[in-house]
């Protein structure tokens, strides 16, 4: 998984979140693939670098991640959350992850034990970061992400450029609505083609029938900056 930690959009996007004085947050996304393992990482290194502590929770119980990216062990959340401090692991000075519950949801999905959770920790770490299941991917399994994200102070949205649709976001902001403080919304852009591809493909039109104009063109395309600029 790419390190994107020190990308200068990470910078806004912290500046907009953590960096705003929030102390506990959610990161959601409509669909799987869309890169919240990623964007909470790389916000808790990032505030991490400001000597502040960090607590990554791994609530994505569909899919969980964070103990693959940081090689960890993965355990059964214990019904009494005081006792949750013994399954911590440390990822970096000053991160500490609670990998996803091996038992599932079952316990956990009560507003309860999650708003237990961040009170128990929040006076143990700076912040708090939970990634979270797709909102629109349900199942029994799941922790679902408006739960998660109703219980943290601030929610950020992560949507795949050129995949998640109208339908799906609209879905997905209905979920939302007047339950969580949405602060920012993110588009992953990373599957798009550049602005340079695709004039390259509408200049391969051209081959057929012109095309000495089409290679010229082509490698005007290939000397702009600006068009191959990546996204």
């Amino acid at each position: 998984m790419k390190d994107i930690s020190q990308y200068v959009e990470i910078e806004q996007i912290y500046a907009q979140t953590l960096g705003n004085g929030y102390r506990s947050l959610s990161i959601v996304s409509p669909g799987v693939g869309s890169g919240c393992t990623s964007i909470a990482c790389a916000l808790a290194f990032r505030h991490a670098a400001v000597g502040q502590s960090v607590l990554l929770v791994d609530a994505n119980l569909r899919s969980p991640t964070i103990d693959q990216r940081f090689s960890l062990k993965r355990s059964r959340w214990p019904n009494n959350v005081a006792t949750l401090e013994s399954h911590l692991q440390q990822v970096a000075p000053a991160i500490y992850a609670l990998t996803a519950n091996l038992d599932g949801a079952v316990e956990i999905k009560a507003n309860e034990y999650l708003n237990a959770l961040n009170n128990h920790f929040k006076d143990k770490f700076d912040v708090i970061i939970f990634d979270t299941s797709p909102l629109n991917v349900v199942n029994r399994n799941n922790v679902p992400a408006e739960t998660v994200a109703a219980q943290t102070e601030a929610t950020l949205l992560i949507v795949k450029g050129g995949e998640t649709t109208e339908a799906d976001l609209r879905q997905a902001h209905a979920k939302l609505l007047d339950k969580v403080n949405l602060v920012g919304a993110v588009i992953n852009d990373q599957n798009n083609p550049r602005l340079a591809d695709e004039l390259v493909r509408e200049a391969d039109r051209l081959s057929k029938w012109l095309p000495s104009v089409a290679n010229k063109l082509k490698a005007l395309i290939a000397q702009n900056n600006f068009l191959n600029m990546a996204t």
